[in-house]
């Protein structure tokens, strides 16, 4: 869940960067109008850099997890607590 939503953020970034509004986001990306408002508050907090930066991080994440090199929880909370920085 958390890979999706920052997915849509990105994507919702993307659409408010070329002019778009929630409206456009919830069309484009296929949301329900309220979830668009979300996700598009949320991306104007990111700058593309960043959430791309963060969304590398969670793939990286996820094959550490699934490899048994790193725990998830734990690669988790770093994550979230690294979000802010």
């Amino acid at each position: 869940m958390i890979v999706r939503q920052f997915r849509l953020v990105l994507q919702a970034k993307e659409v408010i960067s070329k002019g778009g509004n929630q409206k456009d986001v919830a069309k484009k990306l296929n949301l329900h109008p309220y979830v668009a408002g979300k996700v598009a508050d949320q991306a104007v907090n990111f700058s593309f850099e960043k959430l791309e930066a963060s969304y590398k991080k969670l793939l990286e994440m996820d094959l550490a997890a699934k490899s048994s090199v790193q725990v998830l929880d734990v690669a988790l909370e770093s994550f979230v607590a690294g979000i802010g920085s």
